[in-house]
């Protein structure tokens, strides 16, 4: 990447090799910054090519319990599954996983590769969920790219809501998601967690007050933060004040560390730096 330092200096960052010279990861720095330390002018991406193949499993029930059983099912069989995505209710009607009329949740299972080893595995996966006691249905979808763009669009549909992320260790999605189905956020909760690393992405339709919103994300963060997570506020409504979500959560021992970095690469404050 090439980017623009507050002191009117075009700098380069990155290699054009996988591996280059050991140091300071400056584009993961850039990046992560959100423009408080340069503007970012140009990137150079890596491509792979596509798989010859691509398929999706799709499994529903009625409750999350057995969804979890199968991804568990899934790492101890060796399965290699790009994505294993679990749907809250919400989020599989929302992105066509279910009918509008279901309220089941939904695991949905993508394989890459060559035609032999994708049926070797979706057949692998299928008779797992045979074996599994609360699976509703099974499906296999090789036209599966307009569901994952779909996924990866949907914190973009609604503006008016509260959005936030977190990252746990996999094994502890189960707790997290029995805390957002207590009720305490409304009906309007939306989820969908990658059970294969962990990160969760939340959406609440903003049918309570912000502060009862506010002390019930306030206590989730908590819970995570206690288990080694994180969890990330990206939006509320407009009309609501960001301030009142604490938006990053207690950066501790890192904050002086990236003040130290600002200083170094913007003196005089040019870059806006209130949303740290």
């Amino acid at each position: 990447m090439r980017v623009l330092l507050a002191d009117g200096r075009l700098i380069k960052a990155g290699g054009r090799v996988v591996k280059n010279v050991a140091g300071y990861d400056l584009c993961k720095l850039f990046v992560g910054s959100y423009g408080t330390l340069g503007l970012i002018t140009e990137l150079t991406f890596k491509l792979r090519p596509r798989p010859a193949r691509e398929a999706t499993v799709m499994m529903r029930s009625e409750g999350a319990h057995a969804l979890f059983e199968i991804a568990r099912s899934i790492a101890a069989r060796r399965l290699l599954p790009v994505a294993v995505e679990l749907l809250s209710p919400a989020v599989a009607r929302e992105v066509g996983a279910a009918p509008a009329d279901n309220f089941d949740y939904a695991l949905a299972v993508r394989f890459a590769g060559t035609t032999e080893a994708i049926d070797d595995q979706c057949g692998t996966l299928r008779d797992l969920a045979r074996q599994t006691a609360g699976i509703a249905s099974t499906e296999i979808t090789a036209s599966d790219e307009h569901l994952w763009r779909a996924l990866a669009a949907l914190s973009t549909r609604r503006a008016g809501a509260l959005q936030w992320r977190a990252q746990v260790k996999p094994t502890l999605l189960p707790e997290v998601a029995a805390m957002l189905n207590q009720g305490d956020f409304g009906r309007g909760v939306a989820w969908h967690a990658g059970l294969g690393d962990g990160k969760l992405r939340v959406r609440v339709d903003a049918q309570n007050e912000s502060a009862h919103l506010s002390a019930r994300t306030n206590a989730v963060r908590q819970a995570i933060v206690q288990k080694k997570g994180s969890l990330v506020i990206e939006s509320v409504p407009d009309n609501w004040s960001a301030e009142e979500f604490a938006m990053w959560g207690d950066v501790g021992a890192t904050l002086p560390l990236m003040k130290r970095i600002t200083r170094q690469l913007d003196p005089e404050n040019c870059f806006p730096s209130g949303g740290f």
